[in-house]
Parts: C-alpha cells; sequence; structure tokens
C-alpha cells in the first residue's frame, strides 16, 4: 500500500507564526523539518488550525497563489504555497470567490455585494459597486475584459471592462446560484441550489434550464471547453456535459456526502474536493473516481490546479494543502 507523508508548513499572521510577546517586527514565517520520505508526499499541509476557513484559492502563476475566505481573509503566497502572509483587505465579510488575472491584478467578491480590485498583488484593494443587493459566490473571467459574477436569489453580472463597471443579468431563477464558468465570452453555465442549472451562448442574454440529471444542491462548476465540463453537489453529486450544459449525465464519484469545487485539467482529468476532506479525481472522463489521501477530515472548499501535477485545495480551519505530484 502507498504510504502518504505530509510536512508542516506556516501561514505568516497566525498566532502560531507570531514572534514573542512584545516583539513589533513582522511576522515570521517558519518551515518544520520535512519528512524523511519526501519522495512519497502527495499533498503538504501548509494550514494553521484556527476557527476561519478558506472558501477560495487562485493561483495565476507556479510562485504565486492567493486564498481568501471568513472575514475578510486574503493571504498570499511567493513561494508556490509553502508559506503565506496576510493581506488588509478592509472588509469583514466571507469572500468565496477569487480570481487574478496575473500576480498582482485580481479581483474577489462575496456577502454583502462586496466586489475588490486589486492591481498591486494585494496590497491595496478597492471596492467596485454593484448594481445589486445580493451575497456573490463565484466568479468567472473567460477573458481578461469579460467576467461574471453569481450570487444569492438567481443574481448575475457581467463586466466587459475588467470589473470596473458590471450590469444586472436575468437568469429567470430564484435559486442562490453557486457556481459560474464560462469557456469563452459567450458560452457559460450557472449552478445552484436544488439542482438549478442554466446555459447561455450569447454572454448572458438568454438562458435556458436544462434537466440536470440530478436532484439536490450544486455547489461548483468548472468548463474545460465549450461543450465539456462538470459540476458537483450535495451526497457527493457529480454530472458532466458534453454539449456545452444543454445535457448532462450522473456520475459515480463513490462518495456520499457533499462536493464543494471541481476542477478540470483537461477534459478527461478532473479533481473535486468536499466535506470530510475528500478529495476524488478521474483521469477517465468521470466513469470512474479515485480517492486521495488529504490527511485530513476538515472541510474542503476550494481547489485549483496549474496544470497537471501542481495543485492546491483550501479549506476549514485555514487548510492549504498542495500537492506537485498530481495529488496521487
Amino acid at each position: 500500500m502507498k504510504r502518504v507523508a505530509f510536512s508542516v508548513l506556516a501561514i505568516c499572521g497566525l498566532s502560531a507564526c507570531r514572534g514573542g510577546e512584545g516583539d513589533d517586527g513582522p511576522a515570521q514565517s517558519t518551515k518544520a523539518p520535512a519528512p524523511a520520505d519526501t519522495a512519497k508526499v502527495a499533498w503538504e499541509d501548509s494550514s494553521a488550525v484556527a476557527s476561519d476557513i478558506f472558501r477560495t484559492v487562485d493561483f495565476p502563476a507556479e510562485e504565486v497563489g492567493y486564498v481568501a475566505g471568513s472575514g475578510g481573509l486574503i493571504y498570499k503566497s511567493t513561494d508556490g504555497g509553502v508559506t503565506w502572509s496576510a493581506l488588509a483587505t478592509g472588509v469583514d465579510v466571507e469572500l468565496y470567490g477569487l480570481h487574478f488575472f496575473d500576480v498582482d491584478n485580481g479581483i474577489v467578491v462575496g456577502q454583502a455585494s462586496t466586489i475588490l480590485m486589486t492591481f498591486d498583488g494585494g496590497f491595496s484593494w478597492a471596492q467596485v459597486s454593484s448594481p445589486v443587493s445580493a451575497n456573490f459566490y463565484s466568479l468567472a473571467f473567460p477573458t481578461p475584459a469579460v467576467g461574471y459574477v453569481a450570487g444569492s436569489n438567481g443574481r448575475l453580472i457581467k463586466t466587459v471592462d475588467g470589473g470596473a463597471t458590471w450590469t444586472s443579468l436575468t437568469t429567470g431563477t430564484l435559486q442562490n446560484l453557486r457556481g459560474v464558468a464560462f469557456a469563452d465570452a459567450s458560452h457559460g453555465v450557472v449552478v445552484g441550489y436544488n439542482a438549478s442549472v442554466r446555459y447561455t451562448t450569447d454572454g448572458g442574454a438568454t438562458w435556458t434550464a436544462p434537466a440536470a440529471g440530478t436532484t439536490g444542491d450544486l455547489n461548483g462548476i468548472c468548463m474545460v471547453s465549450n461543450l465539456t465540463g462538470y459540476a458537483v453537489g450535495g451526497g457527493g453529486r457529480a454530472i458532466k456535459t458534453t454539449d456545452g450544459g444543454a445535457t448532462w449525465s450522473l456520475l459515480n464519484t463513490g462518495y456520499g456526502d457533499p462536493l464543494f469545487a471541481v476542477t478540470a485539467i483537461d477534459p478527461n482529468t478532473a479533481v473535486a474536493v468536499g466535506s470530510k476532506g475528500a478529495i476524488r479525481k478521474t483521469s477517465d472522463g468521470g466513469a470512474t473516481w479515485s480517492a486521495l489521501a488529504s490527511g485530513t477530515t476538515r472541510p474542503i472548499y476550494a481547489v485549483d490546479f496549474l496544470d497537471a501535477n501542481r495543485g492546491w485545495v483550501a479549506g476549514d480551519g485555514l487548510l492549504i494543502l498542495r500537492t506537485t505530484t498530481g495529488g496521487e
């Protein structure tokens, strides 16, 4: 049986990483010794046990990444996720969605119609006005100019100027929309509670409601191309489309508890994360799924892969795991 080893790293700005009492200097990152059997490390733990939650993660480059979550938390890594430093956002709300165009320019969305933008790598953040009142859960930028944000009560907004201004779109549902994914500026899908699915082929001007092929809540979605995409939700549900969202087939992940997010590396390879530290991976288009050992029982809410080998997941208790072996 393959043994998975883990190493404990550090998040700067947490109590476990601060200097001694009376130390006015900056928080110092520390790194525990690597495990002796480093060749067998699948996921490295960069987290700290705390009550806060990371809900979204994005790595625009191999060394630079960001996570965001409860209480307006945003952390940044400049060493591939080994260590993390806190960034000041000026807000105290749940942050659910994060996207960086490059290492410096990014946008984050969250509760209470929150939209924040940075142009300097997260050192400063500017609030952007929203045309609707909603909790925003997910965002997608198929191009640097065109982006979409999905939220509560069927709310969906769109930008065509990189996030500076937004307009409201009509989706035809009042369900909370937990995920949005666009393969290009015109073709996209939103998913949400009570198996709500809508797809568009005209940039959100009109939306069609297909049969979801499942029941229950859908929590996350990714589109690999205009045609192929995966969505996940409660009860370990996963569904797949190969025609841009018009039809969906139910997949058996072998997991019975909620899945919260999914990302696809290519049309056949996808990774889903969920409660109780669940990480599920398919390499055959969803026909079969393998359980990857995460080394935690904490809920995992977000996943991002830069390529087939390098990936990160984030979740409860400021959990951050990273892999350089595809999670296996």
